[in-house]
């Protein structure tokens, strides 16, 4: 990323002092026209302890990477990788937890893994899309009213997908939807959001609008 300096006159006048990559802050400016610039940079690490290992495995991949969801037996992580290595929209990966390279899926931010690990679901241009982990096409959901997609996750048969959802004159509506298709089927009444779902894929463990908790 570049990051541009410049100079405006009293009467509006702007020049271009100079074009720095990375990002900067400007701090003062002495009275002979020296500047003191700050050089802000930040980065985010990942670690994990698979199963057979004696020691934490630090397992980040570019300079900002944010782990999303791992299997159920511990050996397959999903994660985004936000930082200037992740492009303007984000990339997903899913990686090995025995440090083996990272495979990337595609542009997005991570958010879960299908409990048959055939799909990583994520969000990219407020859409829900589910990227194949393996040979496959992607899967897009986007409903008509629907203008936010917040969190999201799985049903145990990792056939079904559900996402609380904004909607214009609605509370938030916890959804549930076939990734085959069809049209979304509410799941709680309005203003409960979900959170995780039940092993047999009957209850949720849901929050209200007003902060009560709910099975």
């Amino acid at each position: 990323t570049e990051r541009r300096l410049s100079a405006v006159t009293p009467a509006g006048r702007e020049r271009v002092l100079a074009s720095l990559p990375g990002e900067f802050t400007l701090q003062d400016v002495s009275r002979d026209g020296r500047i003191l610039l700050e050089r802000v940079s930040g980065s985010a690490e990942l670690r994990g302890f698979a199963p057979g290992d004696t020691a934490e495995r630090d397992l980040t991949w570019l300079d900002n990477s944010d782990a999303a969801d791992l299997s159920a037996d511990g050996k397959t992580f999903l994660f985004t990788e936000s930082g200037s290595g992740g492009g303007a929209s984000r990339a997903v990966y899913k990686r090995q937890m025995d440090g083996s390279p990272p495979v990337r899926l595609g542009d997005g931010t991570a958010l879960a893994l299908s409990p048959d690990g055939k799909w990583a679901m994520c969000k990219l241009n407020e859409q829900l899309v589910l990227l194949p982990t393996g040979p496959g096409e992607t899967k897009t959901f986007h409903g008509d009213s629907i203008t936010s997609y917040q969190a999201a996750g799985w049903f145990p048969d990792s056939r079904r997908i559900w996402f609380n959802s904004v909607e214009p004159g609605h509370g938030v509506r916890c959804q549930a939807q076939d990734i085959e298709g069809g049209k979304p089927v509410r799941v709680l009444p309005e203003g409960w959001r979900g959170g995780l779902v039940s092993p047999d894929g009957r209850s949720f463990a849901a929050v209200s609008a007003d902060g009560k908790f709910a099975l």
